[in-house]
């Protein structure tokens, strides 16, 4: 027996005998209510989340399931009819994996009468709820198969501290790209005139699909027939975010965020040297805020010892405890802002026997007490749109965020993904991408030439990884000749030579 079929036998031992140990409760403990088993988490905010459910919703009993959370042990599970009843940590780049495996249920109808429909979340939230699939005449229909745990869009967060030392003006909060590299190189601060390496970053982070979107290229074609990576405006985007790291040089490259870990610097985490004034400016969601309001408290902590010592000191000296500032993702002056963004969403198994009682949770997922967990611990935001705004979203125990939670809502707008395709998966075309991705940042003397080659090369994987797929299901060979009658642009491939 190979290895590789070993380790396959030994997880799936593994994932049943842990389903196994959660579904054999003794049923004294239930008191005659509904067990559902949910495969999430067991942070503080979970364990939160689960005790506001069972005293909402009496009748069922929900326990969390930490230990079979990966794709491929929920599928196992599901397809022995061991699965959970609830399924955690669906996202844009699992979903279509989890369907395909007929693991997902339709709650499309449920849902709407509920009130948990795709009208409650914003509109450009809905497609991560909302799947085309084939109905059983071939046609295309969107169904609702999750609703979101929680929503996050990308802003830059900044270190006002790093600001206010070096007497830099903050961002504005429409930040255009030119303003973005003048205060990315102005906040590269060098110890010595000689080092290689500097003591602070201006700005690092920021995503190439913004870049692409911004330059007017993506991913796919409006129908999701072919990849469309290979086009100048992909090229352009691609050599302009090389020019962050190597022409503007305001983002630490990979030797550089190597050197630092040798150093014993600031972690691998870009949120830690935030906190720690090693990074000036950083884009990420609202789900930071929970990380720095934790470094605060030690930083806070480490001052008031050391003026214990030093009561005379002035404001300046000793500790620091960092404050922090927001805008939004830079944009170029005459053009449109896109920013990255997704959701954790939650499902129903479809081999549930408790899936009509496992809707109550994604009802709960939709009701203001559930939406007051996420508002207060910035765990993102909340799906429903009616609980995402400042009256909500205000802790006061920390009356400094306002301007973080004010970006996070002004994002929504913005927010762009990854097209889905009915041919192809967004984790197969994020994970081609990631390849020029990583080639971009980490070669110094990359020539445009390089970029269209690798470009051209990933292109062609995924036009390869559609046309087999048309190829290998006869329901979407039929819907791509239904699609191209109706005007589609063809593959870029021809699928009589695919094997």
């Amino acid at each position: 027996m190979s290895t590789k079929y070993f380790l396959f036998i030994i997880i799936i031992l593994l994932a049943l005998l842990s389903v196994v140990a959660v579904i054999t409760i003794p049923q004294e403990q239930l008191n005659g209510k509904v067990p559902l088993i949910y495969a999430t988490g067991t942070n503080a905010q979970r364990q939160a989340e689960v005790k506001a459910f069972n005293k909402l919703y009496p009748q069922d009993h929900l326990m969390i399931d930490a230990n079979n959370r990966s794709v491929m042990k929920v599928i196992v599970q599901s397809c022995a009819n061991m699965g959970p009843d609830l399924i955690d940590g669906i996202f844009r780049w699992n979903v279509e994996t989890y369907l395909d495996a007929g693991i997902l249920w339709d709650i499309t109808d449920y849902a709407a009468e509920m009130g948990f429909g795709p009208d409650t979340l914003p509109e450009t939230v809905r497609p991560l709820v909302m799947l085309k699939v084939l109905d059983d005449n071939g046609n295309i229909v969107t169904r609702q198969f999750s609703y979101p745990c929680n929503v996050y869009h990308n802003f830059i967060i900044y270190n006002k501290t790093i600001f206010d030392k070096y007497k830099v003006p903050y961002p504005p909060e429409d930040l255009t790209w030119k303003e973005y590299i003048k205060l990315g190189q102005q906040l590269t601060i060098y110890k010595n005139k000689h080092d290689k390496l500097p003591k602070i970053f201006g700005a690092t982070g920021l995503s190439p699909k913004s870049i692409i979107w911004e330059f007017g290229g993506d991913f796919l074609n409006k129908d999701g027939t072919r990849c469309t990576l290979n086009t100048k405006e992909v090229a352009d985007a691609m050599m302009f975010h090389h020019d962050l790291f190597y022409k503007y040089k305001i983002a630490p490259t990979p030797t550089q965020k190597a050197g630092v870990a040798a150093q014993g610097g600031q972690g691998s985490s870009f949120i830690t040297w935030l906190a720690d004034g090693k990074l000036a400016m950083y884009p990420i969601a609202r789900y930071a805020v929970g990380d720095l309001r934790l470094f605060a408290h030690e930083q806070q902590k480490a001052r008031d010892k050391w003026l214990k010592i030093h009561p005379d000191a002035k404001p300046h000296e000793g500790p620091q405890v960092y404050k922090y500032g927001a805008c939004l993702i830079p944009r170029f002056a005459a053009g449109k802002r896109y920013a990255t963004f997704d959701a954790r969403c939650a499902g129903i198994n479809r081999n549930s026997k408790n899936r009509k009682e496992a809707l109550n949770y994604l009802q709960f997922l939709a009701s203001k007490k559930y939406s007051d967990l996420i508002n207060m611990a910035a765990d993102c935001k909340p799906g429903n749109k009616k609980y995402i705004n400042m009256q909500e979203m205000i802790n006061p125990d920390y009356p400094d965020e306002e301007q973080i939670h004010e970006m996070s809502l002004k994002s929504v707008p913005f927010g762009r993904g990854i097209p889905r395709s009915m041919f192809v998966s967004n984790a197969t075309i994020s994970r081609n991408f990631k390849l020029i991705e990583d080639k971009v940042t980490a070669t110094p003397e990359l020539t445009r030439g390089e970029i269209v080659r690798a470009l051209e090369r990933i292109t062609h994987n995924i036009d390869l990884e559609i046309a087999r797929n048309i190829k290998r299901n006869p329901k979407l060979s039929k819907l791509y000749q239904k699609m191209l009658q109706q005007g589609s642009i063809p593959i870029a491939l021809n699928l009589k030579e695919i094997d």
